[in-house]
């Protein structure tokens, strides 16, 4: 067995038990052996999301489309980055995109008519706040 195998299998592990930050560690060493693995990126973007770095969610996703154009996962997690990282626009796109690819994937199709149907407030610098006539 490789030595990118058992990091993979122990990425894995950890994934599943929840410790996302050492699992992204581990994705991040597989993806310098690897860069152009795009198991390896979709993974690496996920841990990266669940973990708050929708910057690097993101990149990875893009990092993959650019070798894999076609992969509705991966506009998926890349939805889901730029939704939490406060860009409706491109996470509708993302999502909108993803769906055309694979138009059966219900999942996807439910959880962005969720999060579309959930008021989404961004201000840009500042604190939000309303005002009363």
């Amino acid at each position: 067995m490789k030595i990118s195998d058992l990091k993979l299998d122990e990425a894995a592990r950890l994934y599943s038990l929840g410790d996302d930050v050492s699992a992204k560690q581990i994705d991040c060493d597989l993806l310098k052996d690897d860069p152009k693995n795009i198991a390896f990126l979709n993974r690496y973007a996920v841990t990266c999301l669940n973990t708050g770095y929708y910057d690097l969610a993101i990149d990875a996703c893009q990092r993959s489309l650019e070798l894999a154009p076609r992969l509705p996962d991966s506009y998926f997690i890349c939805g889901l980055a730029y939704y939490h990282w406060g860009d409706i626009v491109n996470s509708e796109k993302s999502f909108l995109k993803s769906l055309e690819l694979n138009p059966s994937r219900r999942d996807i199709r439910d959880l962005w008519g969720k999060l579309k149907s959930q008021p989404y407030f961004s201000v840009s610098g500042g604190i939000q706040s309303t005002h009363s006539p």
